[in-house]
């Protein structure tokens, strides 16, 4: 069949539509009692419709094409009575590449073009987007208020929602965390109870008073918000302050192209400077408060504060001088206090100085001012874009997805998982899902008594294909620290929260909980394969210091120079590096220009490493064990340390010997007392492992006995010189057939093996 073919059945399909239901003849208006009812064949007749705009296979626009002529179908039904017809008038508004598909189908007469409904399906699947398609829930945890009015928000919001799938507990909390802070601030008192529509209701409310109430105070135009209007006024440029998180500055390259060419440094334009720029608005009043917080004595009284019947003990900062007096607004929401906004404000950068009670104290050198974002947490609670390290999660061939039962939660429990549940949507690292896979939700005890969530994966790590990126031997690594004097530890935050679930992944992540089905946006905790992904990521963004002077294991970064310029230059580097791939650190867990720091269990300086003198105490003050557990708990905390300790394996054999053939119980016998004896003694009197200089000549001491071999690799070093051990001691149990050997055989063995290590 030709093309000119198909289109003239498309016209005889219409024009016999219009000979068997012609088009009515407009009559004259005709005058009509009261009670002359209107039929409803009359309406249809007397209200004809506009066609749709024509469609030419837009994705976006598939569905509401479908709602538009399904509107003209079901209303002029007269002028459609057969399913040809309404299929010959769906595709007399079609146009471009809809227009062409529409014609092959048509001429080869496919079983889809009849009846409509099923050419519909046909469509939704050539043009339409999949069932599956995730893209909706994207868009929808990322849409913010930003400067769009309330009303704008709302709108979007819900267009999204009505195809997202969300239940409405989420969609609240996903359409409160996008609304304006100032919006969100005067709604907080509103629980989640109240539904979306309600909630949503009010906050155009509120939008719309606030709004109005700033626009009869003409002359305050520096407080018009962003809240009901898009475009309105940005917040003034904060003052250059030595540690302003949140500021952004002009780069020294555009400063000095403005001030050679004459430009303003605020707005860029000729003619005159930034104080007469026309468009910089005046300055507030603002108190800038950037504490020293270095050994402070405390600074608050703790009090009883009572109002409304409700007695509660308070911090509170007693200073008759004060020029002003503050209150936390969670705190007038908890003794039930009225509250009024006012409409003159003073802004503060911080409302509050808490002394370090209990945390350390944060002392960030001022020489770091210009990388102060790469310590804000709220920057760091944002979610990270995806990189080509995203964590990918492939299963064996012919593997099912593993589903975890649902665990009961105690009630301080369920608390907790709300809390965690609502913060993680919050932040975008998790979403409704409803993925086949599910793994099982449950807390662990941490040691202050707070609980951790934990996500069941062994049965998703079992069947995982594992990703073998090696993770640093760590006494190899601290080799490099030859000759450092100065060093500064850095903790990452987040850690593996910094790394996405690549596309297509995510769904593999599902978690469930006694109140809902989610899965993970970033990688979680858990995931066989999350260290080496993150150890290859971080090893990519620092690869060009490693061994210069920065070593990391997964979230611990050591920076060690020889001087202290030569420091401030190599943290300055990293800093640098850490921003420009948006990672962020605790600052309360770094410390910096240290002679000795504590790094992955070793105490660490310029003369050498020793053990951690906390875990040296711990195993001090070990309990003689009771059980397999037990011992098998203490050789593998001590093992860690075996390098330290002189004839290690021989003085634990008689321990070790306690857990051959996979013993039930234990039996203590006095050979192990002695041994497990001796051997906490000698890790109170353990060397220090001096750096070892590839300048100076080593010295390799062997030894051999009918059942081991050992080595110590020493040099001479210090004033008067000395021999010390500075790398480990090594030891090796001999199998079966090296124990046949005569002495001279095993003493040589002894130098292989040493020289191998």
């Amino acid at each position: 069949m030709s093309h000119s073919d198909s289109f003239q059945d498309l016209v005889d399909a219409l024009c016999q539509a219009l000979t068997v239901h012609p088009a009515p003849t407009p009559a004259p208006p005709a005058i009509t009692s009261a009670n002359t009812a209107t039929t409803p064949s009359l309406l249809l007749y007397a209200s004809p419709m506009a066609k749709p705009a024509p469609y030419s296979g837009s994705v976006e626009d598939c569905n509401g094409f479908l709602l538009q002529c399904s509107l003209v179908l079901e209303v002029q039904l007269h002028m459609f009575p057969t399913e040809q017809s309404k299929v010959a008038f769906l595709i007399t508004q079609l146009s471009d590449k809809a227009l062409l598909w529409a014609e092959s189908i048509w001429s080869q007469n496919h079983p889809a073009v009849q009846p409509y409904s099923s050419f519909v399906d046909h469509f939704k699947e050539v043009f339409g987007k999949p069932s599956w398609d995730s893209s909706i829930g994207e868009e929808l945890y990322n849409l913010k208020q930003g400067k769009m009015s309330v009303n704008e928000y709302a709108l979007q919001f819900r267009t999204l929602a009505a195809k997202s799938g969300w239940n409405e507990q989420a969609l609240l909390t996903s359409y409160r965390q996008g609304l304006d802070p100032q919006v969100r601030l005067h709604l907080a008192a509103y629980e989640d109870s109240i539904g979306l529509e309600r909630f949503i209701q009010l906050s155009i409310c509120f939008a719309t008073r606030m709004q109005l109430c700033l626009e009869e105070h003409q002359g305050q135009a520096q407080l018009t918000s962003t809240l009901c209007r898009p475009g309105s006024v940005s917040p003034p440029e904060p003052a250059h302050e030595p540690m302003q998180l949140e500021s952004s500055r002009l780069t020294p390259a555009e400063r000095q192209r403005r001030l050679t060419q004459n430009l303003c440094l605020y707005c860029g334009a000729p003619g005159h400077v930034i104080s007469a720029c026309p468009i910089r608005p005046p300055r507030p009043m603002v108190s800038t408060i950037f504490p020293s917080i270095q050994k402070m004595k405390p600074l608050t009284t703790i009090g009883k504060l009572t109002a409304a019947d409700v007695s509660i003990p308070v911090a509170a900062l007693l200073d008759s001088g004060s020029a002003g007096n503050f209150i936390s607004g969670a705190l007038c929401r908890q003794l039930k206090l009225k509250t009024t906004d006012t409409l003159n404000h003073v802004p503060v950068c911080a409302t509050s100085i808490e002394s370090p009670l209990e945390k350390r104290s944060v002392d960030i050198p001022a020489c770091y001012a210009p990388f102060s974002g790469v310590f804000c947490p709220k920057r760091a609670s944002k979610l990270p874009p995806h990189r080509p390290w995203d964590c990918a999660i492939d299963l064996l061939p012919g593997e099912s997805v593993p589903r975890g039962k649902i665990y009961p939660l105690s009630i301080p429990e369920e608390k907790a998982m709300e809390e965690y549940i609502e913060e993680a949507l919050a932040q975008g690292y998790i979403r409704p899902s409803t993925s086949r896979a599910a793994s099982s939700f449950f807390f662990m005890a941490k040691k202050d008594g707070g609980l951790r969530p934990c996500i069941d994966y062994r049965a998703l790590n079992y069947i995982t294909v594992k990703f073998r990126y090696p993770l640093p031997l760590v006494p190899v690594a601290l080799e490099h620290l030859r000759g450092a004097t100065v060093f500064t530890k850095l903790d990452l935050r987040s850690t593996y929260n910094l790394i996405r679930i690549r596309e297509g992944d995510k769904w593999k992540t599902a978690f469930v909980t006694p109140t809902g089905h989610y899965e993970y946006l970033v990688m979680p905790y858990g995931l066989v394969n999350a260290p080496s992904i993150f150890q290859d990521f971080i090893h990519e963004v620092l690869r060009e210091f490693f061994h210069k002077f920065v070593l990391v294991y997964i979230d611990d970064i050591l920076i060690y120079s020889r001087s202290l310029a030569e420091h401030r230059h190599h943290i300055a580097e990293v800093l640098k590096h850490l921003r420009e791939f948006q990672l962020f650190l605790k600052a309360e867990k770094c410390s910096f220009h240290q002679p000795s720091v504590q790094f992955l269990g070793y105490n660490i300086d310029s003369s050498g490493i020793q053990m951690d003198e906390g875990k040296v105490a711990a195993i001090k003050d070990w309990p003689t064990p009771t059980t397999v557990k037990e011992l098998q708990r203490f050789l593998g905390f001590a093992n860690f340390y075996r390098q330290f300790i002189q004839n290690y394996s021989s003085i634990s054999n008689p321990l070790t010997s306690l857990l051959r053939n996979k013993p039930k119980s234990l039996s203590w016998t006095t050979s192990a007392k002695e041994a497990f004896n001796t051997l906490k003694e000698a890790f109170t009197t353990a060397p220090l492992l001096v750096h070892p200089d590839p300048d100076k000549p080593f010295i390799v001491e062997v030894d051999a006995s009918t059942t081991r071999v050992g080595a110590i690799l020493s040099q001479q070093q210090g004033n008067p010189s000395r021999l010390h051990p500075c790398a480990a001691f090594f030891y090796r149990k001999l199998n079966p057939a090296e124990v046949n050997y005569d002495i001279g055989n095993r003493e040589l063995l002894a130098v292989k093996l040493a020289l191998e290590e």
